[in-house]
């Protein structure tokens, strides 16, 4: 294996193993017993390594910096929507959207306003309604 995807993919595993550690709360780290115990800041979920895990990893420490990572490797892809959690939502009557009241990503629960319309029908429609209740 070539050295430079050697050390991504160690880097990989190694990010692999941190990435749980800022998910939640959690008590105080367990005693050193000769186990590493990474902890997220303020506490949080712990991934604990014995002695032979972190042997077989052969990890090296670094102080984090910018730098452009090679190589790199492009593969044509596309970026779809997964089919069950993607909606296409249609009026119910004609109009103009005036205001989106939600952007790409944000969490909507059922009921909350996506969208403000503007719409001739739905005018008609609270016109009608006034004068026929007048009439009543």
């Amino acid at each position: 294996m070539n050295r430079g995807y050697k050390d991504l993919s160690k880097l990989f595993a190694f990010a692999c193993l941190l990435a749980p550690a800022g998910c939640g709360g959690g008590g105080e780290p367990e005693p050193d017993n000769g186990n590493a115990v990474i902890e997220a800041e303020g506490g949080g979920d712990r991934v604990v390594l014995g002695s032979e895990a972190l042997e077989s990893l052969d990890l090296e420490y670094a102080t984090a910096e910018v730098m452009n990572l090679t190589p790199s490797l492009e593969v044509p892809a596309e970026i779809v929507p997964i089919p069950d959690r993607h909606a296409t939502i249609g009026p119910r009557v004609a109009g103009r959207v005036s205001r989106v009241d939600v952007n790409v990503g944000d969490e909507v629960t059922p009921g909350s306003p996506i969208v403000t319309m503007e719409s001739v029908d739905v005018g008609r429609a609270a016109a009608d309604y006034i004068s026929a209740e007048a009439d009543l």
